[in-house]
């Protein structure tokens, strides 16, 4: 008999081992009775070892598994900001020193799965940032050869390793999971909310420049108006998602193919390590989830982890991608999340 492949689905709560024990009590608690299997969070240098030894203790109460982020593109929760220059030599200080000291002391947690290198990186030259991966996903192997390692990219369209057309240059992206010391690839996916101005939009809130950011919100708006009702068409009557090619949404799609056919040629795994769709669906945000589920399953993905589980309000999302008990999407999770391996 053939062996089933390992797949799972999880809940991003970033900020949930900075919480504290009793919110980590809470709300690991809250997770596993919505179904989910896994928890992405972040483990930035300031992370307490004591609160995560205690949600470690907890996750294997529970049967779940931690995904953990070692750093931030955007600078949340760290003392740095990771530019041309950080990858370059910057990252060997505080960065280094902190992965080291952290997989020393948590290498034996098994309920940790995969250490992320860093979330959502972008360089501008594709070489410093390689040579920044080998140099740290190699220090992670020494320290604990059995803990999985990934690099916590966007993939495909959403990556720029190395000039800003490299954006479209999934032969990039093929190469640097082809890093031996990394074992799983790992894409984000908010496309079938996406669009040129939408993308602005959150750009410029990432920016705080809120006047331009509602302008393109606005923008945005207006053209979902019409795109709405026909995506919604789709889903209603014939069960599937709708993604016009030639659109942002239409090319994400594409690339995540792409990532998938690597998955496949260099023999390793991949998951989605973010997954959005917005609120502005109601109920038929349900639909989407099960829909996406199914079909990136179905192609061969491994691990599904929708962004972002704001239960008792903890780990606000900000731009309309968050859900909490109240949206009822823990009877698709339960549905779905089994392990079949």
């Amino acid at each position: 008999m053939s062996e089933k492949p390992f797949r799972f689905i999880g809940c991003n709560m970033y900020g949930l081992a900075f919480g504290g024990k009793d919110l980590i009590d809470k709300l690991t608690d809250n997770a596993h009775s919505e179904g989910f299997k896994v928890i992405r969070c972040w483990a930035f240098e300031s992370v307490n070892y004591d609160d995560l030894h205690f949600l470690c203790d907890k996750i294997k109460s529970l049967n779940m598994k931690l995904i953990l982020c070692l750093a931030d593109r955007w600078g949340f929760l760290q003392s740095y900001t990771a530019d041309k220059a950080w990858y370059e030599s910057g990252y060997k200080t505080k960065y280094l020193t902190h992965i080291k000291n952290l997989i020393a002391e948590f290498k034996s947690r098994d309920e940790i799965m995969v250490w992320e290198l860093i979330n959502e990186p972008e360089c501008s030259s594709y070489q410093i940032f390689k040579n920044f991966v080998i140099d740290v996903s190699s220090e992670i192997k020494k320290i604990s050869p059995n803990q999985l390692v990934s690099v916590g990219t966007i993939g495909g369209i959403g990556d720029k390793l190395g000039s800003v057309f490299s954006v479209f240059n999934f032969n990039k992206f093929k190469d640097i999971y082809s890093v031996k010391t990394l074992d799983c690839i790992s894409i984000h996916d908010y496309s079938y909310d996406s669009g040129i101005f939408e993308r602005l939009d959150i750009y410029f809130r990432f920016k705080d420049k809120k006047t331009l950011s509602k302008i393109f919100g606005g923008i945005a708006k207006f053209f979902e108006f019409f795109s709405n009702p026909i995506q919604n068409y789709f889903v209603n009557n014939f069960n599937k998602l709708f993604f016009v090619p030639w659109t942002l949404r239409g090319l994400w799609n594409i690339y995540n193919s792409i990532d998938l056919k690597t998955s496949v040629a260099i023999s390793k795994p991949i998951y989605a390590g973010e997954v959005g769709f917005k609120k502005k669906h109601g109920n038929l945000r349900k639909k989407l989830i099960e829909l996406d589920i199914k079909k990136k399953f179905e192609k061969g993905m491994s691990g599904y982890v929708l962004w972002s589980f704001e239960s008792l309000g903890y780990n606000p999302d900000g731009h309309d991608y968050g859900f909490d008990e109240s949206d009822g999407i823990s009877e698709v999770i339960k549905n779905l999340n089994v392990n079949k391996s």
